[in-house]
């Protein structure tokens, strides 16, 4: 008789108290890398007889459908909902940085930070029938790297190279024109090819004149 009169505050208290529950959950898709957000929907119902304040489901992964293994960024915001009304959206979640490679179940817990008295707390979750395959994300090293200095340098004496071997043959090395500097007499050959110069006079000067051969 005294446990009898024990308990029935306990059970008027629960009969006066909200119940949220996760009565409906999509399947997340098939495969998801870590960083990556991704939809599903999800429906919570105050199976209470008191009205429920506005709350929060939140979502994790879980390998064996006991435990949450790891918590998945996003959340469903929840309206203060009377007894018996549900409520249904579309949330975006995304695995969160660092999760595990592998395989899990989807799960969404009604009121999940708990801060909401309800008549029961062990109907709040709900699993999706599906999994969801968590790949790592690729990790990319460079093995090696080439100086750039090198082959800039490379490049700079090839090009004075090159310029040098211009300047030489344009003084010297062409048959169709003569080019006279001061302080230089060039002479030609038998046949008007065999060109040399001789350098005779001051020392040459900054500026230079070309004369050629009519």
């Amino acid at each position: 008789m005294a446990g009898l009169l024990l308990g029935s505050p306990g059970a008027a208290l629960a009969a006066s108290l909200p119940d949220l529950k996760v009565t409906a959950l999509t399947n997340p898709p098939s495969s998801a890398l870590p960083g990556v957000s991704f939809a599903v929907t999800a429906t919570i119902k105050n199976g209470g007889s008191a009205e429920a304040p506005a709350s929060t489901t939140t979502f994790s992964l879980s390998k064996d459908k006991k435990t949450a293994t790891k918590d998945l960024k996003g959340v469903q915001l929840v309206p203060a909902l009377p007894a018996t009304i549900g409520f249904t959206s579309v949330v975006t979640l995304a695995v969160a940085p660092g999760t595990p490679a592998g395989i899990y179940y989807l799960q969404a817990c009604a009121d999940g930070p708990a801060k909401i008295p309800e008549a029961s707390e062990s109907n709040n979750c709900k699993w999706s029938s599906e999994k969801i395959t968590v790949f790592s994300l690729p990790d990319l090293v460079v093995t090696a790297i080439s100086d750039p200095r090198r082959g800039a340098a490379r490049t700079e004496l090839q090009g004075q190279d090159h310029h040098r071997e211009e300047r030489r043959h344009g003084a010297f090395g062409g048959d169709d024109h003569d080019e006279v500097l001061p302080g230089v007499n060039v002479q030609r050959g038998a046949g008007g090819s065999g060109r040399r110069a001789i350098r005779s006079g001051p020392e040459p000067r900054a500026r230079c004149s070309l004369t050629r051969r009519r």
